[in-house]
């Protein structure tokens, strides 16, 4: 459940979506129902006009979820995600809600029969506002 904010999504955050979408089906319904929910609901903007304070892939963003401690990672897809402590996997339905959202935003989700509020507290590196620069797995930027 999204609580008054706008999602907005890049075409190729969306196409991984979609492309996500067809993989999950019948082995994760949660996960299935969210990224649906995100694809119906966001607006498709180019990388260039794409507001600074909105989470893409790539992105590095500081969360909180419910009350637990504060959490920062960088939101990668599935094929890039490395259990390190250092990124978060779009795979994962907290990644999925993620995308799209902007700096402040709040959203509830059913986290393992439970909801929790997902609180967007800053982003702190975006690649489509530093010409297309990525974080790799916490190492310096790279080029996209």
């Amino acid at each position: 459940m999204n609580t008054h904010n706008e999602i907005f999504l890049t075409p190729k955050d969306y196409a991984i979506l979609e492309h996500m979408l067809e993989d999950f089906v019948g082995k994760n319904e949660r996960l299935v129902s969210a990224i649906r929910r995100k694809l119906n609901t966001a607006t498709v903007v180019f990388a260039q006009d794409l507001p600074a304070d909105v989470v893409t892939i790539g992105s590095r963003v500081s969360f909180q979820i419910s009350g637990n401690p504060v959490d920062e990672r960088v939101l990668v897809s599935a094929l890039r995600y490395k259990a390190n402590g250092l990124n978060l996997s779009l795979g994962s339905l907290e990644g999925v809600e993620l995308l799209g959202l902007r700096e402040g935003a709040r959203v509830e989700v059913d986290l393992e029969g439970q909801i929790e509020s997902l609180n967007v507290l800053k982003l702190v590196f975006q690649p489509e506002a530093s010409g297309g620069a990525r974080i790799v797995a916490g190492s310096p930027l790279v080029s996209a």
